[in-house]
């Protein structure tokens, strides 16, 4: 049975290295028969704030839910993740 990999780019730009090492783990699972799907956080809108609190249930991108392995690529600046992770 294939696993279904999700990767995600966090850098906003997919030109960066981060997004050379994304674009080469995609190619190099696709090529082992991995089936993956990718999200480029820059590119996608995306709201990370829970505006009801725990109140409510803020639902999950459809991807999340349906990984089973997930792969974070983004750039680490003085030891923190970039703001849009």
């Amino acid at each position: 049975m294939k696993k279904n990999t999700l990767i995600i780019l966090g850098h906003p730009d997919k030109d960066s290295f981060c997004g050379a090492l994304a674009r080469a783990y995609v190619e190099g699972a696709r090529q082992a028969g991995i089936e993956i799907k990718e999200i480029e956080i820059g590119s996608i809108k995306f709201d990370p704030v829970l505006w009801r609190g725990y109140k409510e249930i803020q639902e999950l991108e459809p991807d999340l839910v349906k990984a089973q392995k997930l792969i974070l690529q983004t750039s680490c600046f003085c030891g923190y993740f970039s703001g849009h992770f």
